[in-house]
């Protein structure tokens, strides 16, 4: 059982909300509705919140498998991201859109929809635009120290960044073994958010 959570809907609410191709019952959605609304008024949840809590409520009531969600602002404060352990997140290409919400710029806005990211989760995204691309090898030939977590290092970009750094120091943290081992300086084999929750400013 595969349940879909999207958004906008076109015609009918209900297409949010999908199990096997199935829209949400209505009376399923008056009733989740009737039930929840004294909490919901409450603590003053947004549309998003109270669809996205009604889609969960419900692909957990039928003992949906799967669920495919997509966010909706997407990111770190979106409530899509109550989920702690997704099996993969996907990040499509960034614009200047929600610019109230997330920013008036693509970093600010990257920074945002990086949030779905977490730790020992796999992450897809589209091809980095050129300009981002070349910035970043840039960057990375004028660093002194470059670390690099949480990735095995054999997929692209972060395969190919790697060769563009020149610095004195690399430090590599993966919990996997990776081929670029050999020429770190420090190497950590452990979870990148283990280190990193260990690590005191």
């Amino acid at each position: 059982r595969v349940g879909l959570f999207t958004s906008p809907h076109i015609l009918d609410f209900r297409e949010r909300m999908r199990l096997n191709g199935e829209m949400i019952p209505k009376e399923y959605v008056y009733d989740f509705l009737t039930t929840w609304m004294s909490w919901i008024t409450a603590h003053e949840l947004s549309f998003f919140e109270i669809t996205t809590a009604m889609a969960f409520r419900w692909f957990a009531d039928q003992g949906a498998e799967v669920a495919i969600i997509e966010t909706g602002l997407g990111g770190r404060l979106d409530s899509t991201n109550i989920l702690e352990r997704p099996s993969l997140t996907v990040i499509t290409s960034i614009g200047l859109d929600h610019c109230d919400w997330l920013g008036h710029s693509l970093e600010s806005i990257a920074a945002e929809k990086g949030g779905i990211i977490k730790p020992d989760v796999v992450l897809y995204g589209e091809n980095l635009d050129e300009d981002v691309i070349n910035r970043t090898i840039k960057a990375l030939g004028e660093a002194d120290m470059l670390i690099i977590g949480g990735t095995s290092l054999t997929v692209y970009p972060a395969a190919g960044f790697i060769r563009a750094f020149t610095g004195d120091k690399l430090v590599l943290i993966n919990r996997d073994a990776t081929a670029n081992d050999g020429i770190a300086d420090l190497v950590i084999h452990d979870s990148i958010g283990k280190v990193l929750s260990q690590i005191s400013v």
